[in-house]
């Protein structure tokens, strides 16, 4: 169960870094 709950938030926390880099990048170009 921890692999698991591990493995959610990691997937959580790369959403939140992709979304958070198209935004950024939207703003310099």
């Amino acid at each position: 169960m921890k692999n698991i709950n591990i493995f959610i938030v990691k997937s959580v926390l790369i959403e939140i870094v992709e979304s958070s880099a198209v935004y950024y990048i939207k703003m310099f170009i």
